[in-house]
């Protein structure tokens, strides 16, 4: 069996006891002891020049001094060792007062053996090994208490200050030594926090929050601060709290990072314009409401995608490739797009892209701001057309009004033939009708340009609007002297039905998409208007059995400022059989439509097969 080393001195002034202790040391069965001897404290304060005991035996009295006085100067010099009192005639007392002074073991001589050496040995061993890794363990805990950021306090149940660490001292300005035995809530008064404190001295369970405001009392110009805390109860063998151990982290500056993103999160959140976060890779990380109402998809269906599900065809290869080659190189780039909705609408925008740098200079995201601007475009082209149309209905009336004048200047020559007076009545009828379409015309565009998000809305009642659309088609119809049957089905739709907007507007819609049904179905044919309520929504659906849309005129149809008439060509008559009116009415509709929140479509099966108009309001809460 292999022994375990162990050097132990011997303090006795009985030489004989002496060698027989050291004797019975050698024969140990679990130790191989090496052994020095001496007879008084003096003499072994200079023995540890050349002997570093583990274990020191101690005689209870070494003539005039005693054992324990030589325990002390022991210690006194520095000696980290286990202690052994060996007594030839002590009792019971002498034995507790001397475990009490720190002594690790206490042995009567009479009853000394080998085996009860080897079994003291090896308790003040253990014990002084435990009581090693005790103070080891003690040393790193003082270190972390005083080096920790933490801040920490140690408290009695009173709340009055045992001892705190030096981040706790300085984050009130003050050293450790200033908080010794003054209470916690005379310096910090606060009646919520006291009762918490006494919440967990009453029931010993600890207490944890997060981001908990405080305003120091006695210093308000330091504002609102934000904690992290914990206090955890401290409790005695008999379980009752007798310390609380409180735990502090400033977490303001991470609180008000937070307030500061919720804020920005906020903003993107509520913006106008639809934005999008890419990765490096393209690939949408995030995309906001804004963008999820323009294009038509969820955000769910649009991460992970790349904006090329936003693509129309309208923009070539060189065009993306220039694009990404000036992001990719750290330069925000702004432009404009066409692009196509979920539902396969077109729609212009206008896009800042941003390239976002990580913390090492690497491009880690870039984010698209895009703003539609459709209707601003819608209406530059609807100006464009109305002026384009407006000159030649000008040019009309004009060379009618010059016909006029040339009749009035003969009536002085020769009397008015009343046959053509008949016809000067006629030309001077179409020249005012001409002359009130441009007006009219001006005015709704005028009306359109100023129309946006912030324009007043009112209920409107659409039942009757859509009635009063109705009857004055049917008396424009008559008075046309065209032959079609206009079949009308709104039992499905309440007089209760209302959606925002304004009744001028909304009735414009609906005489527009009546309008075109009429001046697009030749005669003898029907046209069915159809209006119902459907999930939120009043929707207005006018079919017609006219000429249709081919498919290469249905993909048109939907781009902006798209218009089926060409303004060279132009014939007058809203309600005539291919006439024309000003030509803006499904630009106009569309515009208005939107603005309401609406939705304008038209689908057809083909060429001479007919068309449906459905427009899709809103309903007003």
């Amino acid at each position: 069996m292999v022994k375990n080393p162990l050097k132990a001195l011997v303090i006795d002034d009985n030489p004989a006891d002496a060698r027989l202790l050291e004797r019975y040391l050698k024969d140990s069965t679990m130790w191989e002891v090496e052994t020095a001897s001496c007879e008084s404290g003096a003499d072994a304060l200079a023995a540890l020049k050349d002997f570093h005991p583990e274990v020191v035996f101690v005689d209870y009295i070494l003539g005039a001094e005693s054992g324990m006085e030589a325990i002390r100067v022991l210690k006194a010099a520095g000696l980290k060792a286990a202690y052994v009192m060996l007594t030839g005639m002590g009792g019971e007392e002498v034995a507790v007062s001397a475990l009490r002074e720190g002594v690790d073991d206490y042995l009567t001589k009479a009853g000394l053996t080998p085996e009860v050496l080897d079994m003291s040995l090896r308790h003040v061993t253990e014990k002084r090994r435990a009581n090693e890794i005790i103070r080891e363990t003690n040393k790193l805990l003082q270190n972390v208490f005083t080096t920790t950021q933490t801040l920490l306090a140690y408290l009695d149940k009173d709340f009055n200050f045992i001892a705190v660490n030096r981040a706790y001292a300085e984050a009130d300005g003050h050293e450790p030594e200033f908080y010794k035995d003054k209470n916690h809530f005379s310096l910090f008064p606060n009646e919520e926090n006291e009762t918490i404190f006494r919440h967990v001295v009453d029931t010993g369970e600890p207490f944890l929050i997060y981001s908990k405001p405080f305003s120091y009392p006695l210093n308000p110009e330091r504002g609102v601060t934000y904690w992290d805390w914990e206090l955890k109860p401290v409790k005695d063998a008999s379980g009752a709290v007798n310390a609380l151990v409180l735990s502090l982290m400033n977490v303001t500056e991470r609180v008000k990072a937070e307030e500061e993103r919720m804020r920005l999160a906020t903003a993107i959140e509520q913006s106008a314009e639809a934005i999008i976060v890419t990765g490096a890779d393209g690939a949408i990380q995030y995309v906001n409401p804004a963008f999820e109402r323009v294009t038509g998809y969820t955000k769910a269906e649009a991460v992970g995608q790349t904006p090329r599900i936003l693509k129309s065809g309208k923009h070539g290869g060189e065009f993306y490739r220039e694009l990404w080659e000036h992001i990719k190189a750290g330069n925000v780039w702004r432009g404009v797009f066409v692009n196509k909705k979920k539902d396969g609408t077109l729609f212009e925008e206008e896009t800042t892209i941003s390239p976002i740098r990580g913390p090492g200079g690497d491009i880690i995201n870039f984010v698209a701001v895009k703003r539609d601007v459709s209707r601003e475009a819608a209406l530059r082209k609807a100006r464009e057309y109305f002026t384009s149309v407006a000159s030649h209905e000008l040019r009309t009336p004009l060379t009618m009004m010059g016909l006029v004048m040339a009749f009035i200047n003969n009536l002085k020559e020769e009397p008015p033939d009343p046959h053509k007076v008949d016809q000067i009545k006629s030309v001077l009828d179409e020249s005012v009708s001409r002359l009130d379409r441009i007006v009219s015309a001006t005015s709704i565009l005028s009306d359109v340009s100023i129309l946006d998000a912030t324009s007043p809305r009112e209920d409107v009642f659409i039942f009757y609007e859509l009635v009063s659309s109705i009857q004055s088609a049917l008396v424009m119809i008559e008075i046309s002297h065209r032959s079609l049957k206009l079949d009308v089905n709104i039992n499905q739709l309440s007089r209760d039905a209302k959606v925002k907007g304004a009744p001028e507007m909304i009735r414009r819609v609906i005489d527009e998409i009546i309008s075109n049904a009429v001046k697009y179905t030749p005669d003898g044919r029907k046209i069915t208007v159809h209006a119902a309520e459907e999930g939120g929504f009043v929707v207005v659906t006018v079919a017609d059995e006219g000429i249709g849309l081919p498919k290469d005129k249905i993909e048109q149809i939907f781009e902006p400022y798209f218009s089926l008439e060409d303004s060279r060509h132009h014939s007058t008559g809203r309600y005539k059989y291919m006439g024309g009116g000003i030509g803006l009415g499904l630009t106009i509709a569309k515009l208005l439509t939107e603005q309401y929140g609406g939705v304008l479509s038209i689908v057809s099966p083909g060429e001479n097969l007919g068309a449906t108009v459905t427009v899709r309001l809103p309903q007003a809460k």
